[in-house]
């Protein structure tokens, strides 16, 4: 996902002056990668430069902008997610990454060209989990243009409780291990909901207001913690003899 990361990068830094620290948490790297990733931006010629101090930050020099690549909204929104091309199709967006794949390929040196074809021939990326399959994600193309443009979604939802019926408000797509999940707003609380248990959803001419202090990173992991703790509310004590303490070590790499 490098090559998708230096291009946010590279656009970020065409609005103003950043940190590396506003980097790393809208990136979600650490600050380190943001600095490596800074260094690959110098060496391929962009004029990227580090103002140390209170006010400093990472910007480009004056007047200078990413060289013109003729691609649409659609195909850059592709471009970023192109380490994901199983979720990429899932949301329409294949056709569109291929198109915009290959306008900024025409903009490279050659030498760049081979590098990316070497790449693209020995590194393969599957996020989808050992045993775990791909679950459908139905009308999601109806889902994530209500994200982008902020409409409203009527559902209905199979949740443990039975089938419910809610109107959404859609702030975010979250994709982990191959399985959708959309983060709403509903009577004022924000909750995950899992896409494949939509058995109806539709999209409503009424727009909403996103709210302005949320970050869909943060409140999926928050989401997560409490899922995880709710889960494992358990515990056990494990009685063992030195000798199986000695195989579980090296099964596991749990040392007590």
């Amino acid at each position: 996902m490098r090559a998708s990361r230096l291009l946010s990068i590279v656009m970020r830094l065409q609005d103003g002056r950043v940190t590396a620290d506003e980097l790393s948490r809208a990136l979600e790297v650490s600050v380190r990668t943001i600095y490596r990733d800074m260094d690959h931006l110098s060496l391929a010629g962009v004029p990227v430069y580090a103002d140390r101090g209170r006010e400093g930050g990472f910007a480009l020099l004056d007047g200078w902008t990413m060289p013109p690549t003729g691609l649409t909204n659609v195909e850059t929104e592709a471009l970023l997610l192109s380490g994901m091309p199983g979720q990429v199709r899932q949301l329409g967006l294949h056709a569109a990454m291929l198109s915009g794949q290959a306008k900024l390929m025409q903009t490279m040196p050659q030498n760049q060209r081979a590098m990316i074809g070497r790449i693209s021939a020995h590194v393969h990326v599957d996020p989808v989990s050992w045993f775990g399959a791909e679950e459908p994600a139905k009308e999601l193309d109806v889902i994530s243009a209500a994200v982008w443009n902020r409409k409203k979604l009527a559902c209905t939802y199979l949740s443990w409780k039975g089938e419910v019926k809610r109107v959404l408000d859609p702030l975010g797509l979250v994709v982990k291990g191959g399985t959708w999940y959309l983060a709403a707003r509903a009577d004022g609380d924000k909750r995950v909901y899992r896409i494949a248990k939509f058995s109806r959803i539709t999209a409503l001419d009424q727009d909403f207001t996103r709210p302005t202090d949320f970050d869909l990173a943060s409140f999926w992991q928050g989401a997560v913690t409490r899922y995880e703790t709710d889960i494992y509310q358990g515990t056990a004590t494990l009685h063992l003899t030195k000798t199986g303490l000695e195989r579980l070590s090296l099964r596991t790499n749990i040392w007590t």
